[in-house]
């Protein structure tokens, strides 16, 4: 799975294969969230947080459950690091603080 590859350079700090890494997986698997949350994680770490949003974003548009801060613990059996799912928490908050997102589904 690509997108497990994109979060092990994105654990690495290794910008330059993370990115192209989590692309492939979206192109690959555009339904697959766990791509999509790994890419909002890179472009995040990479300080593009505008793209990070709108990539989990488009999370949240394939699964509404992704607003939801409880739902993000099932992460961890996808391969997310605890490290990467407080990562994607913080992305999550910010979005809801934002008001780009509310939590109701």
């Amino acid at each position: 799975m690509l997108y497990n590859l994109a979060l092990a350079h994105q654990r690495l700090k290794d910008y330059d294969s993370a990115p192209t890494h989590a692309q492939q997986a979206t192109q690959l698997e555009p339904k697959n969230l766990h791509a999509w949350v790994a890419i909002a994680l890179v472009y995040w770490d990479k300080g593009d947080k505008s793209q990070a949003k709108a990539m989990y974003q488009r999370a949240i548009n394939l699964d509404s459950r992704y607003r939801q801060s409880s739902f993000l613990s099932h992460l961890k059996l996808a391969g997310f690091s605890p490290d990467q799912i407080e990562l994607t928490t913080i992305l999550r908050t910010k979005l809801v603080r934002n008001g780009t997102i509310g939590t109701k589904l």
